[in-house]
Order: structure tokens, then sequence, then C-alpha cells
């Protein structure tokens, strides 16, 4: 059979219901040409819905970035008061050592009876103040370093919400783009340059991508280079091989040969019928675009070419006189006479007068003068072989 060398199945990728048909059976088409179109309206939603979801993924990202920037201002602020609070710590320290400085030297005078009992209790009173002062002091300050440490656990959390959220977005990115190629692909394009020869959608038809896409056009890429795929028995296989010449016939065009070369010899073998061929490719010209595909071709492949070879009728051969039995040739002896069994001069004779007419009216030299005898001399010992086995049939000569 005669096949594009190149054939493109184009599908789609998507499912929907076809809107628009832009080729034919034979359109010749260009590579990127918009051959169908599959309706868009579903698809052109889920490019606006994709487009507003990343709109509110970005909103959330400037939300989250305040978030994490009022963190940043509370973290801040929560830092400056434990500063000043262990300021304070550090201040009733000095204040407590001062005081308990003042009691212990008012203690001592008392005992001297230098100051009243009044002035020694009320110098312990304002020494036990400030002990109890600076223990409030660090109690302060170990709250205040909780709170930064909520604080900074908050700024943490605000921006692991940042990452999430500009995560989002990249994960809006992505599904918008992908709306996008799915509207794009609403568009049927040819792959390359050539012509339609199979179409099987219409419009309105619904295409169904969920498994496997569908084939909707069949183009042969070049119809000026042709293929064609014969089947060879594997008694003959072995006498094939790239490059050979080979030509065949198609029965649009009998009285004319179609000229081509053996391009591949396909080791894969298939059994039809008990019986096993190789399928042979064939490569051809069509300039003039007269071969099809799908066309039936009658093969002749060239295994063999010799220059200069005695060709003669095969009936020539095969041909016995009447009442002769044995159609050897035989050359002439010496003298003249004729070498043979006794009784066959004259069939001998025959033969020989046959041979010499052939000769003439061929021109043939000695040495095919030699082959043709040498042939006729097999011929007969076959004869006589089959007749001496009873084979040949009752009118067999």
């Amino acid at each position: 059979r005669l096949n594009p060398v190149v054939t493109v199945e184009v599908g789609s990728e998507i499912s929907g219901q076809v809107s628009e048909l832009l080729v034919d059976f034979n359109s010749e088409v260009k590579s990127g040409q918009v051959i169908a179109r599959i309706d868009p309206e579903r698809f052109e939603a889920e490019v606006l819905k994709s487009t507003a979801e990343l709109s509110v993924a970005k909103a959330v990202i400037a939300t989250k970035r305040a978030a994490v920037d009022q963190a940043l201002a509370n973290l801040a602020n929560a830092k400056s008061v434990l500063t000043a609070l262990k300021a304070d710590v550090e201040k009733s320290g000095v204040s407590r050592s001062d005081l308990k400085l003042d009691y212990d030297r008012k203690t001592k005078l008392l005992e001297r009876g230098v100051v009243a009992v009044s002035q020694v209790d009320k110098s312990k009173a304002a020494w036990a103040s400030s002990v109890a002062q600076e223990k409030a002091s660090k109690a302060q300050v170990l709250a205040q370093q909780s709170a930064v440490a909520a604080r900074d656990a908050q700024l943490s959390m605000a921006r692991a919400e940042v990452k999430q959220a500009r995560a989002s977005v990249e994960q809006k990115k992505a599904t918008l783009n992908i709306a996008k190629v799915e509207l794009k692909n609403t568009y049927i394009r040819s792959p390359v340059d050539g012509v339609v020869i199979g179409k099987d959608i219409d419009i309105g038809q619904t295409v169904a991508a969920s498994f496997q896409a569908p084939t909707l056009f069949t183009i042969a890429r070049d119809l000026r280079k042709m293929q064609v795929e014969t089947s060879i028995d594997e008694a003959d296989i072995g006498q094939i091989t790239s490059g050979q010449i080979a030509s065949f016939t198609v029965d649009s065009f009998p009285s004319r040969t179609f000229i081509g070369t053996v391009n591949q010899v396909r080791k894969k073998s298939q059994e039809i019928q008990n019986v096993i061929t190789y399928t042979v490719v064939i490569d051809t010209n069509n300039n003039d675009l007269r071969l099809l595909p799908g066309m039936t071709a009658n093969v002749e492949i060239k295994v063999s070419d010799r220059k200069d070879i005695l060709k003669i009728p095969g009936a020539a051969l095969r041909f016995t006189p009447s009442g002769a039995g044995n159609p050897e040739i035989v050359s002439p002896g010496k003298g003249g006479q004729s070498m043979g069994r006794s009784g066959g001069g004259n069939r001998r004779a025959k033969a020989q007068a046959r041979l010499n007419r052939l000769a003439r009216q061929l021109n043939l030299t000695e040495q095919q003068i030699d082959q043709v005898r040498g042939l006729n001399r097999k011929i007969g010992q076959r004869i006589r072989a089959m007749r001496s086995s009873g084979g040949g049939g009752p009118g067999f000569r």
C-alpha cells in the first residue's frame, strides 16, 4: 500500500464542544495554522476566576505584611518597657543599699544613745520598703520578658503567614497559567505543513479528552514523497537489501510504471495464513501527485542485474521433434561424422542444424553456442531421468 512518508495525527488536549471547523479534506495547511476551535466560554470563565483569586491572594499578602510591621512595632515597644523596668530594678537596688547603710548606722548610734529609737525604726521601715520595691521591680522585669517573648512569637507567626500568603499567590499564578493554557488549547493548530487527508469531527461534536486525546485530523506532511509498504515472503527476503531499485504499478494507472528505491527492510515478521512475511518500505517521488494514500501497488524489486546474457525462448529448450527419443545435441566428430549413439545420427543432425540456424539468427559466439549445447544436455538428462522413474505422464516426451 502507498502511504505518505510522514503522517501526523492531530488531537485535542481538552474536552469541549467543537464551535469552529476551518479546514476540510484535501485542505493545504501550514504549521501553526488554526484548523478548528473548541468552545472557549468555559475556559474564558476559568481565566477570569483565576485572575480574581490571584488578586485576592496578593491583597492577603499586603495584609499579612502590615501585620508583620505591627508585630515588629509591638516587639520594639515591649523591649523598650523591659529596658525601663531593668533600669528601675537597678535603681531600686541602689536605693535599698543606701537605706540599709543608713539603718545600720543609726542602729549603732542608738546603742550609744545618740539617736532616738523612732529614727531607727523609721530608717528600718524605709530599708524594708526599698527591699520590697526591688522585688516588685524584678517581678515586673520577668513579666515584661514574657511579654517580649510573646511579641517575638507573634512576629514569627506574622512572617510565616506572609510566606504562606506568598505561596498562595504562586499557587494562584500557576492556576491562572493552567487556565490560560487551556484557553489557548481551544485553538486546534496544525503542527506541520501538509494536506488534510483525514477528518473525524464536525461542528457541534463533543470532544472527550479525559483519558486519551482523540484524533481529530490526519495530516500528510508532504504528498510529493510517498512510501510503498509491501510484504515479501521469507523465502525471498534474503535477496532484498536497502538501495535496490523497485518498480510498481497501481490500478488507477495500469500502463504507467513508477520507480522507487528500497529504503528499509523491517526485521519484524508477520504471519498471515501460516505464511511468514516481512515488510519492505520503498521510497518514491510523487511530484505530479497522481499517487494517493492507500492505493494498492503491484511491486517488482530488481535483485540482480546482468548484462550480455544469452536469452532464448523457453519453448526452444523444451521442443522435441515427433518420434525423437533424445533431444541431445552433439558436435560433429572428426571427418564430419557425428559422435553419438548408433541410430541417432539423423536426430543429432537435425539438432545440430537447429543449433546452427539459431546461431546464425542470433549471431551467437562460440562461447554462447557451448552454453546452449550444455543446457540442452542437462535438459536431456533430466528428461531421461523422469522417464526412467515413470514421471511426466503418458504423453510426456
